[in-house]
């Protein structure tokens, strides 16, 4: 699903063609301010993209700069049309 100049993962429900995007929650730490233990941002959007092979990424911008998430965040959940709850971990320094 595209959105200004980004595009985001998405999944469709099967039966009803609804339409949701993918999202994933953040843990991270921000040692140098004080953060060291773990904060979670849930249900960030999942956004797509393609490395220097071509082959679809996913990522997540937190903070201005964009963080890699797992490639299961890609996947189009179907039927379920679930929120991904895929962990990134990240570390701001």
């Amino acid at each position: 699903m595209k959105s200004g100049n980004d595009y985001f993962a998405a999944s469709v429900d099967r039966a009803t063609g609804k339409v949701a995007l993918n999202k994933a929650d953040v843990e991270y730490t921000d040692p140098a301010n004080g953060l060291t233990t773990a904060a979670t941002q849930a249900g960030q959007f999942v956004k797509v993209s393609a490395d220097k092979d071509g082959n679809a990424t996913a990522f997540v911008t937190f903070q201005g700069k964009n963080y890699a998430a797992k490639a299961a965040s890609l996947v189009d959940t179907g039927m379920q049309l679930q929120q991904h709850k895929v962990p990134l971990r990240l570390l701001i320094k």
